[in-house]
Formats: C-alpha cells, structure tokens, sequence
C-alpha cells in the first residue's frame, strides 16, 4: 500500500507540473524551468519537458520509510519524464520545529507533502498555499478528472467552503488522503 501511495504522489506531482511550474507563493526564485518546450513541440518519449524540471518538496517520513530520494521507482520516475526532486524529509520526531524554521525562512518549497492540520493552516495563514482549481479543468487536467468521476464524493474532502481547491490529494478506494500542496 505504501508503494502505491508513492507512486500516486509521484503521478499527481508530475501533473501538476505538467500544468503549471508555479503554484506555491515563493519569495524564493523558482527552482524549476517552464515545462513548455520553447518550440510548442511536445517534448520527446513521453518527457513533461525537453529541459530538466527541478522540484523542492518537503515531506515529513517516519525514521523507518527509505529517504524518497533513493526508492527506485522515483528514481526511474525521474529519468522517465525529466523532473526531478530534491527532498526535504525530516524525521517525524523534529517535523515541528524544521516545519516552523522552513516557514520562518521565507523562502517555501514548492510542495508540502504528509503535513498535519495545524501546519496547513499555519500555510493557508502566511499565504503559502495558492488556489489551483483553475488548472484543473477536463482539458488542462484530463487524468485528474478522469480519477474525479470514479470518486465524486472525494469532492468535499478537498474542496474549501468558498469553492478553492488548495492541494491535489491521493486517491484510493476508501477516500482522499496525504494531500500534496
């Protein structure tokens, strides 16, 4: 099951590049390049970009979980569609306190990934996440839509009360779960 989890986290991570390369508010300069070949051609053999796509994603993980870094299908993941992670995994017992420095620093990850409630809304707080609904239509987004019809109830578990989307989750039969923001 952790392996699936994984490599959903993964797909979802390269469609969201797939539709934008920016959706996280920054002061940092962004560590990824556009993801549309300067020709309007698709990039060859299935890659999102013909130049390397660099990515920051923080992800809390268990002392036992493998560092993300050295699991093999994100390493053939990465050679496969030209985007790559540099991970920021702090051990769950000083998750807190390397959370609150990464906030405090100003310059945000592109991505939070495993963060607990009160750490998404200390980020929903200091503006950190962006409302991504717009790049999530049938024709920007069609593999997530396509997810969505077999689980319209998943609906009201990630959509804000005012109608913002602001984390893609991870499907399974049973709910969404480990949002990816």
């Amino acid at each position: 099951m952790k392996l699936k989890k994984m490599v959903s986290l993964f797909t979802v991570m390269c469609m969201l590049v797939a539709l934008s390369s920016g959706c996280s508010k920054s002061t940092s300069t962004p560590s990824s390049k556009d993801a549309t070949p300067a020709s309007g051609t698709p990039a060859p053999n299935g890659l999102i970009s013909k130049d390397p796509i660099k990515l920051k994603i923080y992800a809390k993980k268990a002392a036992t979980v493998t560092p993300f870094d050295q699991l093999e299908h994100f390493i053939k993941h990465s050679k496969d569609t030209n985007v790559f992670v540099e991970w920021e995994q702090p051990p769950d017992g000083t998750s807190t306190e390397r959370f609150n420095i990464v906030l405090a620093s100003g310059t945000l990850p592109d991505m939070f990934w495993n963060l607990v409630p009160a750490e998404y809304d200390q980020l929903k707080a200091i503006g950190g996440i962006m409302p991504v609904q717009k790049y999530l239509s049938e024709k920007d987004a069609p593999s997530f839509n396509k997810v969505l019809k077999q689980y319209p109830d998943s609906v009201k578990d990630f959509t804000q009360p005012n109608g913002d989307v602001l984390f893609l989750p991870l499907f399974d039969e049973l709910s969404t779960n480990d949002p990816l923001m």
